[in-house]
């Protein structure tokens, strides 16, 4: 058995990882995803038989894939900048028969990237978790803010805006950030506010919450972390060492509605956001099937989530496996990422 890492090699989760099962004697092949450089090659072979090449390894049946972050593909440092649309779009539509043939080889996919592909849309968590019988607050998505007024102001409700996916700016001469943060939002009366019919968004009514929850699937494992912060959005400030966490057991209702969620869903491993109300009451507010997850260890060393997580991946019973604590992350010992690979960043000069 090997256990394939579809990642770049400078993601510290997949390092960290791959270096726990390498020390207890697992085989790990690590693939960073589609490219032209040797390593970055993929074939996939559908008649007469089905043979999935990965860098120049099979993927057996007996394989498991975990699919982490693949770098974005990468272009020929020859190719005519009047080719690249092609190509982008020839490699997507191939990466999409990849995936559908490593997910058809009989290995086990963490996710199954069927699944993942699916439930990574942001309406379909909030139908999946509505079927489940989760609380979820009502929601609305698009650019036309006069129908967001109608639909979820006119009753009074405080509305929080949050974007489909993560995005960083960052201006090159002074070094300062910016990132897309879950915000309250404030409309006009009527409705109109033209910058908000610039791009498409999340609105999505505001929980009076006393604190969130980060709740991890790990197929029958299901474990939940109180997140205390004094911000509407805890990440950036865990990020910061700003936020405590505390594990908690899973209310019963929350817990039957996670597993509907995951057999619904197809997915196996998740990282689920949660307000948690005054009255105790647990509201979903989304899932992130390739979540990080190794933040509660670094805030929590007793949680041991990482051990956890390495068990669901090798699918065995609890091995010796080496604490987090001792793994040692180098960044300078990866290439680092050409700047136009970095995903969800834009660099103002």
């Amino acid at each position: 058995m090997t256990i394939v890492i579809i990642s770049a090699l400078a993601d510290y989760h997949a390092a960290a990882v791959r270096w726990a099962l390498e020390t207890v004697g697992f085989v790990v092949n690590q693939w960073e995803g589609l490219g032209y450089e040797g390593q970055r090659q993929a074939s996939v072979e559908f008649a007469p038989n089905l043979r999935v090449c990965l860098q120049g390894r099979i993927v057996e049946p007996g394989d498991i894939v975990w699919y982490r972050r693949p770098r974005s593909f990468s272009f020929h440092p020859l190719m005519a900048e009047c080719d690249r649309r092609f190509v982008r779009a020839e490699a997507r539509r191939f990466s999409d028969c990849l995936d559908l043939g490593i997910e058809a080889s009989g290995c086990r996919c963490i996710n199954p990237p069927s699944a993942a592909s699916a439930i990574n849309r942001k309406a379909a968590q909030i139908l999946v978790a509505r079927r489940a019988g989760l609380l979820v607050p009502a929601t609305m998505m698009g650019n036309e803010p006069q129908q967001v007024v109608a639909r979820l102001s006119e009753r009074g409700t405080r509305l929080v805006y949050k974007g489909f996916l993560p995005h960083v700016w960052e201006n090159s001469r002074t070094g300062l950030k910016a990132f897309t943060v879950t915000s309250e939002m404030t409309f006009p009366a009527d409705g109109t506010d033209d910058l908000l019919t610039y791009a498409p968004g999340i609105y999505q009514q505001l929980i009076a919450k006393h604190h969130d929850a980060r709740v991890m699937v790990l197929g029958e494992l299901v474990r939940a972390f109180l997140v205390r912060s004094d911000s509407l959005d805890w990440r950036l400030e865990a990020v910061l060492g700003r936020a405590h966490v505390e594990e908690v057991p899973v209310p019963e209702a929350v817990l039957l509605g996670l597993r509907e969620f995951m057999v619904n869903s197809g997915i196996v491993f998740g990282c689920f956001d949660f307000a948690v109300d005054e009255h105790g009451c647990w509201w979903f507010l989304e899932v992130n099937e390739a979540g990080q997850f190794l933040w509660i260890d670094q805030m929590l060393p007793e949680a041991r989530i990482f051990e956890d997580f390495l068990v669901f991946l090798t699918g065995t019973e609890k091995k010796p496996f080496p604490p987090l604590g001792d793994f040692t992350f180098d960044p300078t010992a990866f290439p680092s990422l050409p700047e136009e690979e970095v995903p969800f960043t834009t660099t103002e000069t």
